[in-house]
């Protein structure tokens, strides 16, 4: 029964996704533009599809559960650290939304040329494509698990299935199509991790209360403990609220949605929804410590199958349909960086047909050597989280600009070049440094300390005016863009 219902899940998939392909055919909407970028069309649900790909995701069904038993529910600072932004991040979309009025930009990278300058974007989509490259790395491990563990096949069977599942469903539909899939997607996560949850709470041996309990008794109820320690919690605080507000997802949800009341209204669903998932998922480790599971990638499997004949499948469709929901948008975010950004800049003789065969085949080959990076590690959420400190850099640098308004395009520029490399050489250590911390310093530590100092020095150092000439450019043109929203025109 689970093998034939994971199975009619993906065929739903499919079916949707060729709905998706046809429709936008039907609308013209075929062009290399409109697939990569959704071009201004997206209702508040489908925006907010396009968003929540980044809080709802297959890594998390599998690490939260077991990290929060294997550790503490401090396991979740790396996630509230993004809360914090998207409750923020609708307080961006007059920045995004102008450069898109003004200048018909419609990714972050094309809102840094416009406003400050074509390197300053290659930083940025250069971040985009590390960050969402590492964050894809680990999700097809989530749907390669369901199959292991559910199903008994090889490694090379279950990597196999994963990764054709997922580039399957990115080459289909485009950003548009896959925007309006995800709300599927999340639709089917929230009803099968509710009905395991329900379920768990009514089997667990004493109940719940007692499971809860034993959970706090053997130190697991802390959010502060020796590893998450206040200068990890301040780190996270710090760094990771930034990261997202020049995180490609939910700012292409900004940029894409019909207009800026429909960006600000699918923004706003953001944290709730977030908040929900880490609720839900952190019970699950709960219920799971109950039935003496041991904490671990496996726990939510080995929960589903204790509960019953049913529950494995619905746990199989939670993490297909969350992996779906974020690996499919950002190996398209990749591709549709790299050739709109890289590969194509500055062409305008290469003809939209081109362009979109290109970025399908970055798909495949992007999406399939990204995915069997994920074999590195198998600490998910620790990959995600150091993938997310390279947006923070960049996040910094993009709030000194609009609240300071002093930096310029060479402050900018060079202190978002510190901060990547900063984070380059940490998160490197961590990997290949025995004990992982440079100086003592957590990747996020240091990139934070980089960051701050670079975006300050650098600023009095290149920029002698109170309100730089790129801020008082960009103000200029929000004033024009906001003149044209109340005329009904933006």
């Amino acid at each position: 029964m689970t093998l034939a219902i994971v199975i009619g899940y993906f065929v739903v998939c499919i079916l949707l996704g060729i709905y998706m392909e046809r429709r936008a055919k039907a609308k013209a909407e075929n062009s290399a533009e409109a697939f990569a970028t959704g071009k201004n069309s997206l209702g508040v649900l489908a925006a907010f599809g396009l968003m929540v790909g980044n809080i709802v995701g297959g890594t998390y069904i599998t690490g939260i559960p077991g990290g929060v038993v294997r550790l503490s529910l401090g396991y979740n600072w790396a996630i509230l650290g993004y809360v914090v932004g998207w409750a923020l991040i609708f307080l961006f979309t007059n920045f995004y939304r102008t450069a898109n009025y003004k200048f018909g930009a419609a990714t972050v990278g094309e809102t840094f040329r416009c406003f400050f300058s074509p390197r300053c974007q290659k930083v940025m989509s250069l971040a985009i494509i590390l960050s969402f490259g590492a964050t894809v790395s680990t999700s097809f491990i989530a749907i390669a698990t369901v199959f292991k563990q559910l199903f008994q096949l090889s490694n090379t069977a279950s990597y196999v299935i994963s990764i054709a599942m997922i580039i399957v469903l990115a080459l289909m539909g485009g950003l548009g199509g896959l925007a309006r899939l995800n709300v599927v997607h999340m639709a089917v996560f929230f009803i099968a991790a509710i009905s395991i949850v329900l379920a768990g709470m009514g089997k667990v041996p004493g109940g719940f209360s007692t499971a809860y309990a034993a959970f706090a008794e053997a130190g697991h109820a802390r959010f502060s403990d020796a590893y998450f320690n206040s200068s990890y919690i301040i780190a996270a605080l710090l760094s990771l609220p930034f990261a997202t507000f020049v995180s490609a997802l939910p700012v292409s949800g900004l940029i894409s949605a019909k207009d800026a009341k429909t960006a600000k209204r699918a923004a706003i669903m953001l944290p709730v929804a977030a908040l929900l998932v880490l609720f839900l998922l952190s019970l699950m480790g709960i219920i799971g410590f109950g039935f003496g599971i041991e904490g671990g990638n496996t726990l939510s499997y080995r929960l589903a199958e204790t509960l019953g004949p049913i529950y494995p499948a619905l746990l199989a469709i939670a993490v297909i349909a969350a992996t779906l929901s974020t690996a499919t948008t950002m190996i398209l975010f990749i591709s549709s960086a790299l050739v709109r950004e890289f590969i194509f800049v500055n062409k305008p003789d290469v003809s939209d047909k081109t362009k979109l065969l290109w970025i399908r085949i970055c798909i495949v080959v992007l999406g399939t050597g990204f995915m069997l990076l994920g074999l590195l590690s198998d600490d998910l959420i620790t990959i995600i989280g150091y993938a997310g400190t390279l947006f923070s850099v960049l996040g910094i640098c993009i709030t000194a600009f609009l609240v300071w308004k002093k930096p310029n395009e060479k402050a900018l520029f060079w202190s978002m070049l510190t901060g990547v490399i900063v984070c380059a050489v940490w998160a490197f250590a961590f990997f290949f440094v025995e004990g992982g911390n440079l100086f003592g310093l957590t990747p996020t530590m240091a990139c934070v300390i980089a960051s701050f100092a670079s975006i300050i020095i650098f600023t009095l150092l290149f920029s002698k005016d109170k309100e730089s000439k790129e801020y008082l450019a960009y103000k200029s043109y929000r004033d024009e863009f906001l003149a044209a929203q109340k005329e009904g025109k933006a």
